[in-house]
Parts: C-alpha cells; sequence; structure tokens
C-alpha cells in the first residue's frame, strides 16, 4: 500500500508531509515548495513521486517538483501568451506519465483561441512539454492530429494507467454546467478520447461541483455527492467495454459537520477494506462492513489535499538540459 502526500497551507506557505495511512505516522518533505506563497500557485497534478505547479490565476503550468529530493525544474514560456482572451487563454493542464517509460513525464496544457470557444468553455488547441529521458523540457510543441474539441473541467482530472481523464460538460445557459462524460488524453499515444458516464448516472443531470473523478482498484471512478447526505461510488470495471461501471458503494456521510464543507474524495481502499478519504479537512476511514466513519487524527482548519506517493530518488537534473533551470 502507497503511502499519502499531503499539503496545506500553514501562514502563507506550503506544508508537505508524508503519511502513512496504515498506522498514520508522518514525516516532512524537505521541498522547495515551502518557500512558494500558497495563494500563487496550484497543483496540477502527482505521479510516481513528483508534482506538477501552476500558477493559480490562469493555471499555466510553472514547475515540475521532486519534494523527496527537494528540487524543482522550471517550466519554459510557451509561445502562447496570455495577453487577453482571444489571443489564446488556458482552459485547463495536466501531468503524467505512461507506466511503459517511467521516467518520461509531459505536462498538457489546454486552451481556446477564438470567441466562440470562450463561451462554449471547450479548447481547441493543445500543447505538450516533455521532461525525462528522450524529452525536451525546454519548449512546448503543439499535439498533432485531429480530435473533439468537448468541454471539460480544468482542475479536475486523474491519472490511470497512462491516460489522463478530464470530467466533461455541456453548458446550461446562463452560468450552470452539468456533467456529460470524460475525455481522455494517452500519454504516450498523444491523442484525445471521449469516455462515457455511467449510463444509470443521468448524464446531463448532475452539476459540475457535484462529481469528482478518482481510481480505486485500478479502476476508473466517479464519485457522485449530488445527495446532501449520501455518495454514490461508481467504477469502471473493463475501459475497453464503454457500459462496464458498476456502482459498488452508496455511503451515508455520518461526518462531523466541519468535514462536510468542502470535497470529499475517497484515496484508496486499504488492506482491511476500509475505504481512506480526503474530506478536506483531514483524513477519514469508512468501514462498508457497519457503515461507520472513522476520523484520523489528521485534522486541519486550513483545506488540506492529499495524493497516494510513492518516494522518487530519481534526479531532475538528468531531465534538464539547461542547469539554470533547477532549483
Amino acid at each position: 500500500m502507497s503511502n499519502l502526500m499531503v499539503w496545506r497551507e500553514v501562514k502563507d506557505k506550503f506544508k508537505l508531509d508524508v503519511i502513512d495511512p496504515c498506522n498514520l505516522q508522518t514525516r516532512k518533505l524537505r521541498s522547495p515548495l515551502t518557500d512558494f506563497n500558497y495563494h500563487d500557485f496550484y497543483v496540477v497534478g502527482s505521479c510516481n513521486g513528483l508534482l506538477c505547479l501552476s500558477e493559480s490565476v490562469h493555471q499555466t503550468p510553472v514547475y515540475v517538483c521532486n519534494p523527496s529530493l527537494g528540487e524543482y525544474l522550471t517550466l519554459p514560456i510557451g509561445e502562447r501568451r496570455l495577453s487577453d482572451v482571444f489571443d489564446g487563454y488556458f482552459y485547463g493542464t495536466g501531468f503524467g506519465y505512461d507506466p511503459t517509460e517511467s521516467d518520461v513525464y509531459k505536462v498538457v496544457r489546454l486552451y481556446y483561441t477564438s470567441p466562440e470557444y470562450l463561451l462554449d468553455m471547450a479548447f481547441d488547441k493543445a500543447e505538450i512539454c516533455t521532461v525525462g529521458r528522450g524529452g525536451s523540457s525546454s519548449s512546448w510543441r503543439v499535439i498533432d492530429g485531429s480530435y473533439d474539441r468537448p468541454r471539460i473541467n480544468p482542475v479536475s482530472h486523474i491519472l490511470l494507467d497512462g491516460r489522463l481523464y478530464w470530467m466533461a460538460w455541456r453548458r446550461e445557459y446562463p452560468r450552470r454546467m452539468l456533467f456529460n462524460g470524460m475525455v481522455s488524453f494517452g500519454i504516450r499515444e498523444e491523442e484525445f478520447r471521449a469516455v462515457p458516464c455511467p449510463s444509470a448516472l443521468v448524464c446531463g443531470s448532475k452539476r459540475e461541483d457535484k462529481v469528482n473523478l478518482a481510481s480505486l482498484r485500478g479502476c476508473l471512478t466517479v464519485v457522485d455527492s449530488s445527495s446532501e447526505n449520501w455518495i454514490d461510488i461508481w467504477l469502471m470495471k473493463d475501459p475497453k467495454i464503454g457500459e462496464s461501471w458498476v456502482k459498488e458503494y452508496t455511503i451515508h456521510l455520518t461526518l462531523p459537520q466541519r468535514h462536510l464543507s468542502q470535497k470529499i474524495e475517497p484515496l484508496m481502499i486499504m488492506k482491511n477494506g476500509d475505504i481512506l478519504f480526503c474530506t478536506g479537512r483531514g483524513l477519514a476511514t469508512y468501514d462498508p462492513r457497519n457503515g461507520h466513519f472513522l476520523v484520523s487524527l489528521v485534522e486541519t482548519t486550513t483545506p488540506l489535499v492529499a495524493v497516494p506517493y510513492v518516494e522518487n530518488l530519481n534526479s531532475l537534473k538528468e531531465a534538464c538540459n539547461d542547469g539554470e533551470r533547477m532549483g
């Protein structure tokens, strides 16, 4: 079972810890993030022990960090700048790797370039920066080929088996966005695909802030929290079969009210069958046998984010051709 990387805000700075979910033993990470202002950056994603950060206003990726070694790589500035919304506006980001090439990482950024895409909340361009063996971390390149231009949630995505997944939406004017499936991107193939949502979930009727993506038992997972007191958890058993979704859990939320003010995200299924959740204010385990939650000792008054974490002792210096961009 993997550990957890947990970050939170302490006096406007990042505080990173590694937690063993079995015994809650905690150790601090000597991360360069501790010198960054918490409110200036957003964590795009984590994979294989690395973190990707974007600046918080436009979510433009700026750093790849290795917290285990205290290193960070500054990403290049792309050709497309944020002068105004009609000259290119970044709409979504992703960070991942293919398990068959574990020392090659790719940062993906999606943006739209005309008013019609701005109105529809859809991207029409995509670029990649490759970090690692055989890649050029000094530049961005446009992805070749044609693909659909879906509306996606730019900040909610996961990495699973070499593919990035974003939630997709359709707009219900004037401002409401409704869940309408998923979009995936293959890290190695560099191509987009549409992914159907569970048909029983009644796609097109769920608000964007009430549906999340996760990974449980190695399966793509959809978490529906549209009910005030319950959450439903769906697992895709076979990604090769469109309708292989199974509702594995319906969970009554009996957590204290302070843990219900943020998104509740399942992190992993533990060896004893309990589900470990991040509540945004701490960690909690759920026992599906008796339906009880147990709030762990990890609690905070500021927002908390947790992801599965595996230590990575490979230096980012090997992935950087320009030593001046290393920190």
